[in-house]
């Protein structure tokens, strides 16, 4: 982390950096040093191996749900979608079966949002239309590539795996060092799934990495 400004260009009134110059620049990771990124940035734009079931469907008075299969894992996970009032779109993704419980942070919400009732207007081997408020609003859930847009008026809003580089690390239990897969073993290690090391710290990751990546375009929402 460098120093909020050079010490010799200093402006009267300005105040030091809170790092010293010659201490503290290694004390902080860069992104360049964290393991989960430097997987991720490895992804090729279109990898995604993501693949929606339709027939998996089931509706209810929360939103909707329907699972998504890793084509080449055949792992399972469940896609949750819901409106909430306000013009607000939540997004959930998880193991359809994990091996434990996966942490997520409490007291996100202060109280529990009021949902809209989503309707199915479409809904085939390719492609999952949803909407609410009389139609105005939709998403649109495509199978190949995975795609999830949210529409106003008919016009896209927003696109969920816009590039598909959708990844989601499931958790998983730690490989077995007698195991004969060790150059495998030794290649996960390389790139810190099990064990991340930065200065004196030791990060160790009992069930692997568990990091998520995506990403999303906007359109600004009419008012």
């Amino acid at each position: 982390m460098e120093g909020l400004m050079s010490r010799g260009g200093e402006a009267p009134g300005t105040p030091d950096s809170v790092i010293p110059e010659n201490e503290g620049k290694e004390k902080f990771k860069k992104y360049n040093h964290i393991a989960f990124y430097r997987r991720q940035k490895e992804l090729q734009q279109g990898s995604s191996y993501y693949r929606p079931l339709m027939d998996t469907l089931e509706m209810s008075e929360r939103g909707a749900e329907l699972e998504l299969i890793h084509t080449e894992t055949e792992v399972r996970f469940l896609l949750c979608v819901c409106a909430i009032q306000g013009r607000v779109v939540r997004v959930k993704i998880n193991e359809l079966q994990p091996i434990r419980a996966r942490y997520e942070v409490p007291d996100v919400l202060i109280g529990e949002p009021v949902r809209e009732r989503l309707s199915a207007e479409k809904a085939d081997k390719d492609t999952l239309r949803l909407s609410w408020s009389n139609g105005q609003y939709q998403m649109r859930i495509t199978r190949s590539p995975f795609q999830l847009e949210v529409l106003c008026g008919g016009e896209v809003m927003v696109t969920l795996n816009s590039q598909g580089r959708l990844c989601f690390e499931t958790l998983r239990d730690p490989p077995d060092k007698g195991s004969s897969q060790k150059g495998e073993q030794d290649d996960e290690d390389s790139a810190g799934l099990w064990k991340e090391t930065f200065r004196q710290f030791i990060d160790i990751k009992a069930n692997g990495g568990q990091s998520l990546t995506s990403e999303k375009e906007e359109t600004a929402l009419p008012n």
